[in-house]
């Protein structure tokens, strides 16, 4: 059961990695199963996965609409991120994975917040977990046991080691009329 959408290049890191995302849900549905987001460490394979997921659900004395991580099929995160999230409300949602090894501490860290400019990009980690031996790529991801989550995705940034880069040349912004930028 395939649910991730995944970049996988030449060259990519799969041990660290981090991707942020603007995500809004359309339609969700109640319980356990409904579940999206985003995710790092996924196993092509076996489409598991280390998930950052919009969730309706009480767990861990976490009443509700959350946000959670899930190493997917295996095993829940620490306690949700109480913010009770709505429909049709953009949110921004950034998970990073520092090494697959846990010599160093947690090397999971998530954040959320609002997209709509209301709120700054929260300047400590919100969530953070430790898994070893997680190794994979970045994308985006659905329910993995088949419940109803309908979202929209306008914005994916994905950063590792041997992606290719981007290069805007000085006059890819033009001062005098609006155009579209010139990348090179």
């Amino acid at each position: 059961l395939d649910t991730h959408l995944l970049y996988q290049a030449p060259g990519y890191s799969e041990d660290d990695q981090e991707v942020l995302a603007r995500i809004r849900i359309t339609a969700f549905g109640t319980g356990d199963p409904p579940r999206c987001g985003v995710a790092v460490a996924v196993d092509p394979e076996n489409s598991q996965g280390i998930n950052l997921h919009f969730r309706d659900n009480t767990q861990d004395a976490v009443q509700g609409r959350q946000f959670k991580l899930l190493d997917d099929r295996r095993a829940w995160g620490p306690p949700g991120l109480d913010i009770d999230w709505e429909d049709n409300t953009w949110y921004w949602l950034r998970l990073r994975q520092n090494g697959s090894l846990l010599t160093d501490g947690p090397n999971i860290q998530a954040k959320v917040w609002l997209a709509d400019g209301s709120v700054a990009e929260p300047s400590d980690w919100q969530l953070t977990w430790s898994r070893a031996d997680r190794i994979g790529f970045a994308g985006i991801v659905g329910s993995s046991i088949a419940g109803l989550s309908e979202f929209e995705v306008d914005y994916i940034l994905i950063k590792a080691q041997g992606l290719p880069s981007l290069k805007i040349g000085a006059n890819a912004f033009p001062s005098a009329a609006p155009a579209a930028p010139k990348i090179s």
